[in-house]
């Protein structure tokens, strides 16, 4: 679920010069006034401070966490965000840049607690770092909970297996919805971002562009977020892996199933219904879940038995052992692998561009191809054999024929500066630098690093672009680019 004080810089207005000069504007003179532009501003609200397992006692670990939505105009950039547990211990960590229209969620792990009342406070930027939020109220949330005595175990073999299934599958169904959540989050920001007119035809037809992005895109993160938990080694957990994947998978083949007798599309309509239509994917997963509750629960029971564990305690031997470890850790790994908001947009906008570009060259420039990232960079020696950097162009280029591609490499400088991404390679279309030296040029294509390239179009000998490229002082400088235009 994405990548704060009381000034309100976006309202300041600079004075009055008019007076101060003894002079007057002529009505058709521009008011020093109205030549200045409102700042975006970033707006923090705070939607949800949350204990996990929702049962719990006095030798249950805890998780605290906290659930935020940027619903400003504006970045908000890196800040903090502070945990105070009853108004004692404090937890203060690193909060990411939330875009407009992105959410976060973030969480405190902490050991058992004693009995009895607590009460957990999460507050975003205690230290004002993001100084455009209009609002600083809704930035802090708190939650009530209390943590019974002893162990919920005591009343025997099968209450235990119960409380403990429970627990787990209660932070799946909870890390579930949040998974939704953000992906829903990202189809309105993604429209938000990209501009899409409200009655324009797209320019695509219904097996390519967004609509596949998205469709494909959900596969591709739910086999992120349930690919650990395979490695589940109970058969029933597999069983719940298996329907929630299988959950995911018919209701994006139901998605793509639409979109194809649709044809053509106005694009806001669709992500409109999609976003509408989420509500049920997230059911049929969290149906998946609980359809297999008991059967874990039978599988447990089974185990703490055999195992000899002695439930009074909750002190687990052997294969029961393994089995709660195994499944404390698919959730873990569940919550672990789902994308945020900003992570969502992101892929949206890679996957937007390369469903659009697929195989297709500009001819128009000398056969480029489309869908990529492309930079100028001019060698110079004296001696032949020791280069640099004699000329780098400022910005890199995205090669596209997608529609509002100025929108689409916004997104991606967007992602860059924010710091989530580090180098551009890592934004997703593929890198390519154009390198003349002497006289010869070639063309290199950038794959998993900086290092693991494709050499081609030489005109004379492309080893030694090869050799110059791989100097960490050229790579390092062409890739210190960080601006990119459409």
């Amino acid at each position: 679920m994405e990548d704060q004080s009381s000034y309100d810089y976006g309202s300041t207005q600079p004075a009055d010069i008019g007076g101060l000069l003894d002079t007057s504007l002529d009505a058709g003179q521009v008011s020093a006034h109205a030549a200045v532009p409102a700042l975006p501003k970033p707006e923090i609200n705070v939607n949800l401070v949350y204990v996990l397992p929702e049962n719990m006692d006095s030798k249950s670990s805890l998780q605290f966490g906290v659930e935020a939505h940027n619903v400003g105009d504006g970045a908000t950039g890196s800040f903090k965000v502070k945990f105070t547990l009853d108004n004692a211990e404090t937890e203060i960590q690193d909060w990411p840049n939330m875009e407009p229209g992105t959410s976060h969620w973030q969480e405190w792990e902490h050991g058992p607690l004693r009995a009895g009342n607590h009460v957990i406070e999460a507050e975003l930027d205690p230290d004002g770092a993001v100084m455009t939020d209009a609002n600083r109220r809704n930035n802090k949330g708190q939650k009530a909970f209390v943590v019974a005595e002893g162990h919920f175990a005591s009343v025997g073999r099968k209450s235990d297996a119960e409380a403990v299934v429970g627990r787990i599958t209660t932070n799946m169904l909870f890390f579930v919805n949040n998974y939704w959540n953000n992906y829903r989050d990202a189809l309105g920001e993604f429209t938000r971002q990209m501009q899409f007119p409200a009655d324009a035809e797209a320019e695509f037809d219904g097996a390519s562009g967004l609509i596949a992005g998205a469709s494909s895109l959900l596969k591709a993160s739910l086999d992120l977020a349930l690919a650990p938990l395979a490695t589940t080694p109970v058969a029933p957990a597999l069983a719940i892996i298996g329907a929630m994947q299988a959950a995911g998978e018919a209701w994006a083949a139901a998605e793509a199933s639409v979109m194809q007798a649709r044809g053509k599309i106005i694009v806001r309509d669709y992500i409109s219904g999609l976003m509408e239509r989420i509500e049920s994917g997230n059911q049929k997963m969290q149906s998946a879940i609980m359809d297999n509750q008991i059967e874990l629960q039978n599988e447990l029971d089974r185990r703490i038995e055999s195992s000899g564990s002695d439930t009074s305690t909750g002190e687990y031997k052997g294969e029961a052992a393994e089995m709660v470890h195994a499944l404390d850790k698919a959730a873990h790994d569940l919550k672990a692998g789902t994308p945020s908001t900003g992570q969502f947009v992101h892929q949206f906008t890679v996957r937007f561009i390369q469903s659009q570009d697929e195989g297709k060259y500009d001819h128009g420039a000398s056969g480029r191809a489309l869908g990529t990232l492309r930079i100028n960079v001019t060698m110079k020696t004296d001696d032949g054999k020791n280069w640099e950097i004699d000329e780098l162009g400022d910005t890199w280029t995205l090669l596209t024929s997608a529609p509002q591609k100025e929108n689409l490499a916004g997104i991606l400088k967007r992602k860059l500066s924010s710091g989530s991404v580090a180098e551009v390679w890592q934004l997703g279309p593929e890198c390519v630098v154009r390198m003349e030296y002497g006289d010869d040029a070639a063309t290199i294509s950038i794959g998993n690093g900086p290092l693991d390239i494709l050499v081609s179009n030489a005109k004379i000998d492309g080893r030694i672009a090869e050799r110059i490229w791989k100097t960490p002082a050229v790579y390092t400088r062409v890739f210190g680019v960080h601006n990119i235009e459409a």
